[in-house]
């Protein structure tokens, strides 16, 4: 089954909609599952200076080869699954797309998950889980925990308007 909707940020929706989770329980916990998480781990948070890391890695990446120079492993790693992409002036992280026709699925620091959630929510009726990750996959990496971070504490279940 396809969803299809657009996500309007919550500022221009009806001002009638209550606020459907708390933002600082949902961030608690999102940190609280983070910090199970040493330094290394591949589920290590996107802040905003890990993502402004990678764009600058990036950016050696193509200076270093622009120079017939040898990138380091590091390097390869970071250009072999991401990519920059300008949107105005501002320089963005996004995933690397196999083919032009992929959709841009950008890289958001973890303290923008939850608008981010809470619209894809909003936008699907109070629509649950799979509901929500559909309609984010396409736009934004948002990992599956931040929308359903345990079967008893989820974003989901605090929503005071689906329960």
């Amino acid at each position: 089954m396809r969803y299809s909707c657009n996500i309007l940020p919550v500022h221009q929706q009806s001002s009638e909609i209550p606020a459907i989770v708390n933002q600082d329980e949902f961030t608690i916990e999102l940190q609280n599952y983070y910090s199970g998480h040493n330094e290394n781990s591949k589920k290590s948070q996107w802040t905003n200076q890990r993502i402004q890391s990678v764009i600058k890695l990036l950016d050696e990446y193509n200076t270093i080869k622009s120079q017939g120079k040898r990138p380091t492993t590091k390097h390869y790693h970071h250009a072999r699954k991401y990519d920059v992409m300008n949107i105005g002036n501002q320089k963005v992280l996004i995933m690397k797309r196999k083919d032009i026709s992929d959709p841009v699925v950008q890289i958001i620091p973890t303290d923008e998950y939850y608008q981010k959630i809470l619209d894809a929510h909003i936008a699907t009726g109070h629509g649950r889980r799979d509901k929500i990750v559909h309609t984010l996959q396409d736009k934004y990496v948002v990992p599956m925990f931040a929308v359903s971070i345990s079967k008893c504490s989820s974003f989901l279940s605090k929503c005071r308007t689906t329960h």
